[in-house]
């Protein structure tokens, strides 16, 4: 399967992933957006059969909990289910996604039939390379045409496009806050406390350096000496090391930071409940989260149907309003008013300010990169 690519998904956006929710990779948080797109004629995601064709079979979903656990449940599972009879238990996981997948692989334990939120710079690759996923039949996928070519994985489809945006306090920059990566570091410009995500390197590397005046297009490969020594810059300024979209909104609205690299739709929640938040498009750091099938998954059947309704515009659509994650499906656009898609970092008006992290470096680096930033950290 192709790699993501930033130009050939510019093209075809022209599509998440995050907090990481991340949760991590952490998904985005909800964010209330102004109400829905008019809805199409049909969602194009019923049963050939338009029975209950499902009815007594059974599989087990593993996603983020909290909002996101809720916006799976009423965007996809419940028309599923409706339409089809199946049972879809989701089930809520933590930070040791990766260890129960491997975990339900070698003790050969049911399980999750189904998982979503595997990174695809970390989590996808490492639990591919155990043996614990088994590669994606586009062909059993009625819907494979409305997934962007570069989401589609050997072992893992795209859900959502997870981003890090540009966010700060009006109030506490009556001249304008910092609204890309130099700016960001720039502490002399733009003083005040920041706030950084705790416990993954992707995106944060890559943020370091653009803010250390790496042009984007040098990226790669990252540079880890001279990504540590720029986040020593700052460092001292860091007053929240946050992990989890409720950080995300204490921090803002509480006035813990003035300004930090945050998952928009958690900071456009705060927003929109009144406090004055700038969410910036220039140096967005984004990667996309994927779905996946455990080797000894049951009723596969069953998961391909249940992906095409994940997979269907419109469904996806309503996902990406309600959870504030950048849609990967081509033509969810399509259901989505402009104000709506102006606050998706995939939407065709904001996705030249995207920066998409490098798949392959990362499948190569990230042990080492993790270990050396979380002794930074640790420092």
């Amino acid at each position: 399967m192709k790699r993501l690519t930033a130009l050939l998904l510019c093209v075809v956006l022209g599509v998440s992933l995050m907090a990481c929710g991340a949760e991590p990779a952490a998904p985005a948080a909800d964010a209330a957006i102004p109400d829905a797109a008019p809805a199409p004629a049909e969602s194009g995601a019923q049963p050939e059969s338009g029975g209950k064709i499902f009815e007594g079979k059974e599989i087990t979903v593993g996603v983020w909990g909290g909002n996101f656990a809720n916006n799976i449940q009423t965007c996809f599972v419940d028309p599923f289910v409706e339409d089809t009879g199946a049972t879809v238990i989701l089930e809520e996981y933590g930070n040791d996604l990766s260890a129960k997948i491997r975990a339900q692989y070698e003790q050969d334990i049911p399980g999750y039939d189904l998982v979503s939120g595997l990174g695809t710079t970390d989590t996808l690759w490492v639990c591919a390379e155990a043996g614990a996923l088994q590669p994606i039949d586009y062909s059993r996928l009625k819907s494979a045409d409305n997934i962007m070519e570069d989401v589609k994985y050997e072992y893992g489809i795209g859900a959502y496009a997870s981003s890090i945006h540009p966010v700060y306090l009006a109030d506490k920059f009556p001249n304008g806050g910092p609204t890309n990566a130099v700016e960001y570091f720039d502490l002399e410009k733009f003083p005040g406390n920041r706030s950084m995500i705790s416990y993954v390197p992707t995106q944060t590397i890559e943020l370091a350096l653009l803010g250390d005046g790496v042009a984007r297009e040098d990226l790669y490969p990252l540079d880890i000496d001279r990504a540590l020594k720029s986040l020593d810059r700052i460092k001292g300024s860091i007053t929240k090391w946050w992990g989890s979209g409720a950080d995300i909104m204490q921090a803002l609205n509480d006035g813990e930071v003035d300004a930090g690299y945050f998952w928009p739709g958690y900071a456009y929640k705060v927003k929109d409940s009144g406090v004055n938040v700038e969410v910036g498009f220039d140096d967005v750091l984004m990667n996309v989260d994927a779905w996946s099938i455990p080797t000894n998954a049951r009723n596969v059947d069953v998961v391909y149907a249940f992906l095409d309704y994940c997979c269907d515009p419109e469904l996806a659509a309503k996902f990406s309003i309600q959870s504030g994650y950048g849609p990967v499906i081509t033509t969810a656009f399509d259901y989505m008013t402009e104000e709506q898609a102006n606050r998706m970092a995939t939407s065709p008006q904001n996705i030249d300010g995207a920066i998409w992290v490098n798949v392959e470096w990362w499948e190569q680096n990230f042990k080492e990169a993790e270990r050396r930033y979380l002794e930074w950290l640790a420092g």
